[in-house]
């Protein structure tokens, strides 16, 4: 069964941490929002300011970004619930940058999946790479999971926020 979907406000109010701790995670992430939009993103879904000054599909990835920090700390806190990413939530925006990203010639990467760790190192989050144009998904379920990375890049396994799914990074 899916995890159930949370809005950002629901799922902060879930959390037992500070804005300015979601925010300092989803800085790490690779964030860029400043702590004002990341706020506003709580409160009401949308960053204040920046949807006419950023592509839109920059807005659509600052917003999968500040959805996994949360869904981090929805997994420390043992929630079952979940913040939905861009496609799930199915924005135009979202649809109309992910056409224009495959006719520019990014490439998604979708991740074999194992069921036990087997002792391998098991990863909740990778800082982002230098391959632009690519990303990670998961292979069960096709949430992003790393943004500009090459499958074989990092080491370990890549676990799932949405399907909780043991995504393997390295054969």
């Amino acid at each position: 069964m899916p995890p159930r979907s949370l809005s950002p406000s629901e799922a902060r109010s879930t959390c037992d941490t500070t804005s300015r701790r979601l925010w300092i995670d989803y800085l790490a992430l690779g964030g860029a929002w400043s702590l004002r939009e990341f706020d506003d993103y709580l409160t009401a879904g949308v960053p204040s300011g920046r949807p006419d000054t950023a592509p839109r599909s920059a807005v659509a990835v600052q917003r999968d970004v500040a959805a996994h920090a949360l869904n981090e700390a929805l997994m420390a806190a043992r929630s079952e619930g979940r913040v939905p990413y861009g496609h799930s939530w199915g924005w135009p925006e979202d649809d109309a940058a992910g056409d224009a990203e495959v006719a520019a010639g990014a490439r998604s990467h979708a991740l074999p999946v194992v069921e036990q760790a087997a002792g391998r190192r098991v990863l909740t989050s990778v800082p982002r790479g230098d391959a632009l144009d690519h990303t990670l998904v998961c292979g069960r379920c096709g949430t992003v999971l790393a943004w500009s990375h090459r499958p074989g890049d990092l080491d370990g396994l890549l676990r799932c926020p949405s399907c909780r799914g043991l995504n393997v990074l390295r054969g």
